[in-house]
């Protein structure tokens, strides 16, 4: 099994970028997974490169596609596709730069899909807290003790508190076989602007590109569950925390939902978070377990529209 674990990355959150990157290759033993970045954005490709590759244990597991444009999340992820479509991969991660990877968590999300031939899409829970003052994102050891840490307790509180798996998918770490996008890319011929690939026409630069691959593998017959086997911490909101992005974020958001509703024809006022918001386990600032929002009532969201169409 060849695993392509592919994420954009922007110059701005190169540290981030680092510390996820060490954290695969602590927690992802398996020689046959590698990880793709596609750094947008580089004045200096060859700097980027070369700073991305510190932290490798092992070059030959590290694909770097460099380039000065800015090609945005889904175009991120649409190269990573390309080069595991052509590199016969058989399954494709896709995630975010600021996120931690777990112990076994390639293990345990294979072994789910293994159990479950026709999910075609499978996410870990992820847990969240506050970043604390008195670690350096740079000190990794430090860093990953850290995460090791609540993502233990984050897995007890879902194994006690949820169903096997629930669904959808998390937008920030996300698995999906390379079969599955051959197959969208001949079904989707006549309906699809990017038949295959993440719609960056429709959702440029980011967000609810996630949510349309999500209803495109709803309509070609595919599941897709969140278990609570693997989880992962998400840093959270620091792609766009450029100043420039950030001045953008809101607009595009708004723009880029409005895209989905018309293309969807969803005309409720919902929300991506609470498509698996209820797999995000939180801590308070004395580490103790909250009760996600989304586990209470929510009077309509993404999550209850598929359920209700049978995802």
């Amino acid at each position: 099994m060849r695993v392509l674990a592919v994420s954009p990355t922007v110059p701005w959150t190169q540290e981030y970028a680092l510390a996820t990157s060490k954290s695969f290759f602590r927690y992802t033993p398996n020689k046959n997974c590698h990880l793709f970045w596609a750094a947008n954005k580089c004045v200096d490709e060859l700097s980027t490169a070369a700073l991305l590759g510190t932290v490798a244990d092992g070059v030959d597991r590290v694909i770097i596609d460099t380039t000065k444009e800015d090609r945005g999340c889904g175009g991120g992820w649409n190269a990573g596709l390309e080069y595991a479509l052509a590199n016969d991969y058989d399954e494709v991660l896709f995630f975010t730069n600021d996120t931690l990877f777990s112990e076994d968590w390639l293990v345990n999300l294979l072994s789910y899909k293994k159990e479950h031939p026709d999910v075609g899409c499978v996410s870990p829970i992820w847990h969240w807290i506050g970043f604390p003052d008195d670690i350096d994102i740079l000190d990794f050891d430090k860093l990953l003790d850290w995460n090791d840490s609540y993502s233990s307790q984050a897995q007890q509180f879902a194994k006690e508190h949820w169903d096997d798996a629930l669904i959808g998918l998390q937008g920030c770490f996300f698995m999906i076989p390379c079969d599955v996008f051959r197959e969208l890319e001949k079904s989707e011929k006549d309906v699809e602007p990017m038949p295959g690939r993440f719609d960056t026409e429709s959702y440029p630069i980011a967000y609810w590109e996630d949510a349309d691959i999500l209803m495109r593998l709803w309509r070609a017959g595919y599941k897709a569950r969140v278990p609570h086997r693997s989880c992962l911490h998400h840093f959270g909101a620091k792609t766009l925390s450029d100043e420039v992005y950030h001045k953008q974020a809101g607009t595009l958001y708004l723009q880029n939902q409005m895209n989905f509703y018309k293309k969807w024809n969803i005309l409720d006022k919902v929300g991506v978070q609470f498509m698996c918001h209820n797999s995000v386990v939180a801590f308070n600032s004395e580490s103790e377990v909250l009760l996600p929002s989304g586990v209470h009532s929510v009077d309509c969201s993404l999550g209850d529209f598929l359920v209700n169409r049978g995802l």
